[in-house]
């Protein structure tokens, strides 16, 4: 009966020695599908998964890219099916999936390797697997490169294209995050550049009372600013306290709208 264990015999790769006839000498065979046979006096060795070979093989040949073989003894390697992702040497089909902040290059093809992943432009955003790049909603941005997910403009800025936020212009605002314009301040009142709201007043009105809060002022615009008295100076975030006299006129205290002319003899 035949053999398969190690004999002092000198086979060549490809076949194995065997014990076939009654004088015991050992002859060599052509090695089976699925093994492979390293010559000399060793016993074919079955191929792993991964792995698969025809008859006569002195190595079990691993499943290149796009294909696997999930089980051991195999003479070939199956093809990966659509949807799929096999890379070289796969025992099983993997779900074709790029990671987060890549996509696939090839676009409505089947993911054959990961170096066909590509990383998301500036701009947009790619959730990985299967998804193409989306781009960034309005009032969201993507400053760099291969980013899952597109942030949000904090308060005071808005989204001025798909990768930058700038701050809002005096005169508007924006009170809440992933706004992709600023709101203009409600007359006659206005804003520093980068506000959250509209608590000064525009020029050519002053603000009646320093002390009043900034959501009233907002909230209640006209009783809060005033217009400028004749004769009087009234730059945006002007105060009562702080309202300009024109040259030649003047005002008794700093609590008055009351603004008179120079006399002659004042001078």
């Amino acid at each position: 009966q035949g053999s398969s264990r190690e004999l002092d015999a000198q086979c060549s790769p490809g076949t194995y020695a065997n014990v076939t006839d009654a004088d015991g000498d050992p002859e060599c065979l052509e090695c089976p599908a699925g093994s492979s046979c390293a010559g000399g006096g060793a016993a074919p060795a079955v191929c792993s998964p991964g792995t698969a070979a025809t008859p006569a093989q002195g190595q079990c040949t691993v499943c290149g890219l796009g294909t696997y073989q999930p089980d051991s003894g195999a003479a070939g390697c199956l093809e990966c099916a659509p949807g799929t992702f096999c890379p070289k040497g796969s025992s099983a089909q993997l779900p074709a999936s790029c990671p987060a902040g890549f996509y696939n290059g090839k676009a409505f093809t089947t993911l054959e390797s990961l170096d066909d992943c590509v990383g998301c432009a500036p701009g947009s955003f790619c959730a990985g697997g299967a998804a193409q790049p989306t781009a960034c909603a309005p009032g969201s941005i993507a400053p760099s490169a291969n980013m899952s997910a597109c942030e949000l403009c904090p308060i005071g800025r808005f989204a001025a294209s798909t990768t930058e936020c700038e701050e809002c212009e005096a005169g508007t605002y924006a009170a809440s995050d992933g706004l992709s314009q600023c709101t203009p301040c409600p007359y006659p009142t206005s804003s520093k550049r980068g506000d959250v709201t509209c608590s000064t007043c525009r020029e050519g009105f002053y603000l009646q009372d320093a002390s009043a809060l900034p959501d009233d002022i907002f909230r209640f615009p006209t009783e809060h600013c005033k217009a400028c008295p004749p004769n009087a100076n009234c730059a945006t975030n002007t105060a009562l306290e702080t309202l300009g006299v024109r040259r030649d006129y003047w005002r008794a205290s700093e609590r008055t709208t009351e603004i008179h002319e120079c006399d002659a003899s004042d001078h």
